[in-house]
């Protein structure tokens, strides 16, 4: 746990990717936790893990993109929903004897649209090149523009 004075120096003078690693154990109903592991899945395994995995809600993903100001990545994630029919993205049921990657797989025919918008998503994010990508510039920008309620996180245990 950083005491007060720690998160003070942190939030000065360390690096964004540091700040934010603070925050990798928090829950995932929390925007930064959500944004970042949301972001680590796109950047693991494309869109079709992101779906494949029936962990996120596209929706809510789209929202907290678009609440720290990456509009154009919110713009990607839409498209990818998009793809599916009303723009409702399928979801893991536990009554459900199909796995979902075959679903998403009959609903779009094959993965190709969904490997296309993973490019767009990358080159937008800066993932492959060095130094933070914009997911994680904002992501420490929200969290040193909203220092103590993060910090009201950390205090309470999280």
């Amino acid at each position: 746990m950083l005491s007060r004075a720690e998160w003070d120096r942190l939030l000065k003078s360390g690096s964004d990717v540091d700040l934010i690693g603070v925050f990798s154990e928090l829950p995932e109903d929390n925007m930064i936790g959500f944004v970042l592991y949301a972001d680590g899945e796109i950047c693991n395994g494309g869109f079709f893990q992101y779906y494949s995995n029936g962990i996120f809600s596209a929706r809510e993903h789209i929202h907290h993109l678009q609440q720290l100001g990456l509009n154009q990545l919110a713009d990607v994630v839409q498209q990818t929903l998009n793809l599916f029919p009303d723009s409702v993205q399928p979801v893991r049921l536990e009554s459900d004897l199909v796995p979902i990657d075959d679903r998403i797989l009959q609903l779009l025919g094959d993965r190709s649209c969904l490997d296309n918008l993973n490019i767009d998503y990358f080159e937008v994010n800066g993932t492959n090149s060095k130094g933070p990508t914009l997911v994680e510039v904002a992501c420490a920008k929200h969290i040193r523009d909203h220092a103590d309620e993060y910090w009201d996180l950390l205090e309470a245990g999280y």
